[in-house]
Formats: structure tokens, C-alpha cells, sequence
């Protein structure tokens, strides 16, 4: 191969690398911890909405027994 072809090569592996390792550490750290964050926010939010829901019921049967 000619010098430019190898030097070229050379130059666009080097450019692609850090781009690979971000790319790499995105995917496999700051991608699960979203994940899992939005996760427990949608939980947490349908808790407390079951949760008002059942004392809205209670409140109800307490008001039409009393």
C-alpha cells in the first residue's frame, strides 16, 4: 500500500476510536441509569396515584356510612 493510503487509514482509525469508546461508556453506563431512573419516576407516580385513588374509595365508603 502506498504511504498516503496507510497514514490515511491510520489518521481515520485514531479519529474513530475516542468517538468508539464514548459511544461504548454512553451505552453501557449512562444509558441503564436513565433507564432506571425514569423507570422509578413512573412507578413512584402511578403509586401515589393508586394511592390517592384507594383513600378517594375509603373516603367515599366512610362518608356514605356515617
Amino acid at each position: 500500500m502506498e504511504l498516503r493510503v496507510k497514514i490515511l487509514i491510520v489518521t481515520i482509525l485514531i479519529a474513530l476510536l475516542p468517538s468508539s469508546i464514548v459511544a461504548v461508556y454512553v451505552m453501557t453506563n449512562l444509558i441503564p441509569q436513565y433507564e432506571k431512573i425514569v423507570y422509578e419516576y413512573f412507578v413512584n407516580q402511578q403509586k401515589r396515584s393508586l394511592e390517592k385513588i384507594t383513600q378517594k374509595a375509603f373516603d367515599d365508603i366512610n362518608s356514605r356510612c356515617i
